[in-house]
């Protein structure tokens, strides 16, 4: 996890850090808000309070757009990793 942190370009640092800082409001909004709520489902109606709704929410929404996001960093950094071989190879060769 480490060596996945240094890699990252800054632009993509500052966007995690914000996530976490809106996370942590957001959580904190949320214990705020304990009061139950219907809430419908796609087959049933359950009660749960509004900050665990809330919570799971942002849960799911951030990693629905961390994943893609990870995972397509880490491909670019595949090929790149790729391209360096060939370019070394291409060098020996010359």
């Amino acid at each position: 996890m480490k060596q996945f942190w240094i890699s990252l370009p800054v632009k993509e640092k500052i966007k995690f850090i914000l996530s976490a800082l809106a996370g942590i409001i957001g959580v904190i909004f949320a214990t705020l808000n304990w009061n139950s709520t219907g809430v419908h489902l796609l087959i049933a109606y359950r009660t749960a309070p509004l900050s665990m709704i809330i919570i799971f929410s942002m849960l799911f929404g951030y990693a629905f757009g961390y994943i893609p996001r990870a995972a397509r960093l880490r491909n670019k950094q595949r090929e790149l990793e790729d391209l360096q071989k060939e370019l070394a190879e291409l060098k020996k060769s010359i």
